[in-house]
C-alpha cells in the first residue's frame, strides 16, 4: 500500500516475473523486525509448489531501501478556519438543521428583549403616581 492506496496488485506469478515479490517479501521481513533496511536481500525459491525464502547477497539498492510510510503527516494549517471548512460541516448536517437553529437563536433573543421591556415597562408602572389607563 502507498498513501493508504493499493500500490501493487496481482498473481503470484506475476509479481514473481516482474520482481515485486521479492520487494513485498523484504518489506514484511522489515516491518516485523521494526529495522528501517535490512542486512541481507530475499531472494523467493520454489520448494514443491510452496515459496521458500531464503537471504541472500544484498545489492547497493537494496541496502538503501526502507519501509514504505502508510500514512502522510499532517500539515498543521496556521490562521483562522478557511469557509470551506464550515461549508462542508454546514452541507454535512444539512441546511434545514442550520436554518432552524438559527431561527430558535433569534426566537430567544427576541424574547429576552421582550422580557426586559415588559419587566422595564412593569416596574414604571408600580412607581408612578398616575394610574396607567385601564388599570385602577
Amino acid at each position: 500500500m502507498l498513501d493508504g492506496r493499493i500500490d501493487i496488485s496481482g498473481s503470484i506469478k506475476d509479481l514473481k516475473r516482474e520482481g515485486q515479490l521479492q520487494d513485498i517479501v523484504l518489506h514484511a521481513k522489515a516491518e516485523e523486525a521494526e529495522v528501517p533496511a535490512p542486512e541481507a536481500d530475499l531472494v523467493l525459491k520454489e520448494a514443491e509448489g510452496a515459496p521458500v525464502v531464503t537471504p541472500a547477497v544484498a545489492d547497493a539498492d537494496a541496502a538503501q531501501r526502507r519501509p514504505k510510510k502508510l500514512v502522510k503527516d499532517e500539515a498543521r494549517a496556521e490562521g483562522s478556519v478557511k469557509w470551506e471548512v464550515y461549508k462542508a460541516y454546514i452541507s454535512a448536517s444539512s441546511y434545514f438543521v442550520w436554518a432552524a437553529v438559527l431561527f430558535l437563536i433569534l426566537v430567544g433573543q427576541c424574547l429576552f428583549v421582550a422580557e426586559r421591556l415588559w419587566m422595564k415597562t412593569w416596574g414604571e408602572v408600580s412607581f408612578s403616581s398616575r394610574p396607567v389607563s385601564g388599570w385602577h
